[in-house]
């Protein structure tokens, strides 16, 4: 048997004997709360549990947050108060396509790609059509998927999506990224 098993081996068994000892002395109870608790795998266990759980729900909410849309609302409502689309469906799924591909497959963003696509924009309605195109599409270095909104903000810096939001706010658009 080598050192080391042998110094491990001596210390578990210290441990039990401490631990005999204690509850010959106690009659099997612990002295405090505190001894009470922690000793006990399954509290360890339970504590586990719950913060898992609690941090799965909280990223569950933030994905939940970063990845909603009303662009379905938003195009009902548009609809109600009389806008029309501008480009047929088809176009939308162009112009989204377009924006995917300025953040995916080119060096660094094509924000300029990204700038003649919104300009394209004439209403809340042509936003909310791009949006529902563009739906949800895998992030760069990632197997997660997101909505327009997560990659812009992924992809564009501060003065970037400043903007973006520019040209919009500059046609009556109320969509700010």
């Amino acid at each position: 048997m080598s050192k080391t098993a042998l110094l491990a081996a001596g210390a578990f068994a210290a441990g039990k004997a401490k631990e005999a000892k204690r509850a010959t002395e106690n009659d099997g109870k612990f002295t405090s709360l505190k001894e009470a608790t922690l000793n006990k795998p399954l509290v360890w266990l339970t504590i586990i549990g719950i913060g898992g759980y609690s941090l799965y729900r909280i990223g569950k909410a933030i994905s939940k947050k970063l990845n909603g849309s009303n662009a379905e609302q938003d195009i009902i409502d548009a609809k109600k108060a009389g806008q029309t689309p501008s480009y047929s469906s088809a176009t939308y799924s162009q112009l989204a396509d377009k924006i995917y591909a300025a953040v995916m497959y080119t060096w660094g963003t094509d924000e300029q790609a990204i700038y003649d696509v919104f300009n394209k924009m004439n209403s809340n309605l042509d936003v909310a059509m791009l949006i529902k195109a563009f739906g949800k599409r895998r992030v760069e270095f990632s197997t997660q998927d997101m909505e327009l909104g997560a990659h812009l903000s992924n992809d564009l810096d501060s003065s970037e999506i400043s903007k973006l939001n520019s040209i919009l706010s500059s046609k009556g658009i109320n969509y700010q990224f």
